[in-house]
């Protein structure tokens, strides 16, 4: 909140399993950073490193993306994070505009602006694969986000859950919602119990 005219970069970095990337990776893109993890057995020096080398040569800062041609909603993250050398901005959305569009990404490289025009071939419904790599990584952040929402509000807002049960049982993504699914003590073999479990 404190942050709201992008000023500050933020960049997370967490050890180990028991960290909440949630909510890293909200911090760290909301923010115009990066989260970087390391898990057990990975080099903390080598990772501490190659962050330092991102956040020494910026590419491009203040980056903003113009959708606006695909008609494009519910793009995640919210916040474009700056590109540095060696990195990736990957950034997920729903859209209603097929065929032939443009696409604009503009930005700073120090003080100067620059702007780079891109013509993408978008697939109208039911071309291409619905379920590919970009429509997973915008539900994972899409139910990020409403779970963020979720807890926040202190309350569970129904709506807010069935879309999360909706979105986790279309694209095979556990969450707190659908642990059901994953019950190891669970005897697959009681099929009406089961029914009625997942009902509840």
């Amino acid at each position: 909140a404190a942050n709201k005219e992008g000023r500050v970069r933020i960049f997370a970095f967490g050890v180990g399993v028991d960290v909440n990337p949630g909510l890293l990776d909200r911090i760290a893109l909301g923010n115009h950073g990066t989260p970087t993890y390391v898990r057990p057995n990975e080099d903390v020096e080598r990772k501490v490193a190659s962050l330092y080398e991102k956040i020494r040569y910026p590419v491009l800062s203040d980056v903003k993306v113009d959708f606006s041609a695909l008609g494009a909603t519910e793009v995640l993250p919210t916040v474009t994070p700056d590109l540095f050398r060696g990195g990736q901005v990957v950034i997920a959305g729903r859209y209603k505009k097929s065929g032939p569009v443009d696409v604009v990404l503009v930005g700073k490289d120090g003080q100067e602006g620059r702007e780079f025009h891109y013509k993408l071939g978008a697939g109208a419904e039911g071309q291409g694969l619905r379920d590919d790599f970009a429509a997973r990584v915008w539900a994972v952040r899409r139910i990020a986000e409403m779970i963020d929402a979720i807890r926040l509000s202190g309350r569970q807002d129904k709506e807010l859950v069935d879309e999360i049960v909706r979105l986790s049982l279309r694209f095979g993504i556990m969450t707190e919602y659908t642990s059901f699914l994953a019950d190891e003590t669970v005897d697959q073999g009681r099929h009406e119990d089961n029914r009625r479990r997942a009902g509840r």
